[in-house]
Parts: C-alpha cells; structure tokens; sequence
C-alpha cells in the first residue's frame, strides 16, 4: 500500500476502486460493489465511497424518490388551491 494513502495514525485509508466496463455497467452493479465493501469494512472505521458510478447511482435514487415524495405533498397542496379558486368562483 502506498505510504501517502495511509493516515498517520494508520486508522484510515483512501482505497482507489476502479470499476471494469462502461458508466452504465458500473453504475447498474453499484450497489453490488457497496454491498460487498460494506460488508468487508463492517464496523472497522468510516467509510466513504465516490467516483462517477456513485455520484450517478445516487441521483438515480433520487430521482425515484423525488416524484413520490413531491405527489404526496403536490396533490392535496393542488386541490386546496383548486377548492380555494373554484370555491370562490361558485359562492360570487
């Protein structure tokens, strides 16, 4: 192991992991290759995974998640709006 990829206090290491085949094989087996890490570190220090696999399998999740959490607000936000207005409409 390199000297400079090691902490003085020899409790942290940067490990460089370099994914084999194209942006989208190695993003569609993140999750694999985090699991794997995760397993193999469990417990042993702080651990931070980076790169473009990550950063793109990261806001792939987030795009999943965004339009659900956006529904469950923007519905009832538009009703009330639609209430609001046509409510207003019915009763003038």
């Amino acid at each position: 192991m390199l000297p400079l990829l090691v902490s003085a206090d020899r409790d942290t290491v940067m490990m460089r992991h370099t994914l084999a085949g194209t942006t989208e094989a190695a993003t569609a087996n993140f999750a694999d290759v985090v699991d794997n890490i995760v397993g193999v570190n469990e417990g042993r220090g702080f651990l931070l995974i980076g790169g473009d696999a990550s950063v793109t399998h990261e806001k792939n999740e987030l795009i999943e998640q965004d339009p659900a959490n956006g529904e469950r607000l923007g519905i009832p936000v538009a009703f009330l709006v639609l209430f609001v207005l046509f409510g207003g409409l019915v009763a003038t």
